[in-house]
C-alpha cells in the first residue's frame, strides 16, 4: 500500500520476432500518444513509437485499443537517425513535438502534424551547458514551475565524469521550443 498503484504484467506488446523492421531486435524508450480527435484520419487511436538503444531510427505500431492487438506501421521507421523518442501533443502549436538524441552530448526536437512525418526543429539541451557527458533519454511534461514562469519541464539523463555517477536533470520552457538547463 502506498501513493502509487499497484502494477501487474499484462503481456507483451511488441516483440522484435514479429516485426518487419527491427535493425537492432530493439525495442526502448516507448513513447504512447493518444490520437483521437488530434489527427484527421488516424491509423488508430493509439500510437507507440519505440526505437533501439543505438541512434537507427524511429519506428512506430497503432491500436485503437491499449490492450491491443498493436500493428507495426507498414513505412516504418517514421524517423531514421534518433533514438529515445518522447512525442507530446502541443495544445498551444497545434501539432506533435518529438525529442529524440542522434548523439548523445544533446538532445534534439521535431514536429509533425500528422504525427507519422516530423520535420526537424533544433537542438533542445546539451550536456556542454551543464557539464556532464550526455544530455539524452527525455521526458517532457506540462508541468508549470511557478519559480521560472515555465509551463513545460523536461527531465533528462546526464553524466558526471568526476563523479562518476549518472543523474537526473531539469530544463524547463515556457513554450516547449526554447528550453533553459538547470546545473
Amino acid at each position: 500500500s502506498g501513493p502509487l498503484p499497484e502494477f501487474q504484467f499484462q503481456g507483451v506488446v511488441l516483440h522484435p520476432d514479429e516485426l518487419n523492421y527491427t535493425p537492432t531486435d530493439q525495442l526502448n524508450h516507448p513513447s504512447l500518444v493518444k490520437t483521437e480527435g488530434l489527427i484527421e484520419n488516424p491509423l488508430g487511436k493509439y500510437y507507440l513509437y519505440y526505437a533501439p538503444h543505438k541512434h537507427v531510427a524511429i519506428s512506430l505500431a497503432y491500436s485503437d485499443s491499449l490492450d491491443g492487438p498493436w500493428i507495426e506501421y507498414s513505412k516504418n521507421p517514421v524517423l531514421e537517425g534518433p533514438s529515445a523518442p518522447d512525442i507530446r501533443w502541443i495544445e498551444d502549436k497545434g501539432k506533435f513535438y518529438l525529442w529524440g538524441h542522434r548523439k548523445n552530448g544533446r538532445t534534439e526536437q521535431w514536429s509533425s502534424i500528422d504525427s507519422i512525418n516530423f520535420d526537424y526543429q533544433k537542438v533542445s539541451i546539451e550536456s556542454d551547458l551543464i557539464g556532464t557527458r550526455n544530455a539524452t533519454y527525455t521526458r517532457v511534461y506540462e508541468y508549470p514551475l511557478e519559480r521560472f514562469g515555465s509551463r513545460y519541464i523536461m527531465l533528462y539523463s546526464g553524466f558526471l565524469l568526476d563523479r562518476e555517477i549518472r543523474c537526473v536533470w531539469l530544463a524547463h520552457s515556457k513554450d516547449a521550443e526554447n528550453w533553459i538547463q538547470i546545473r
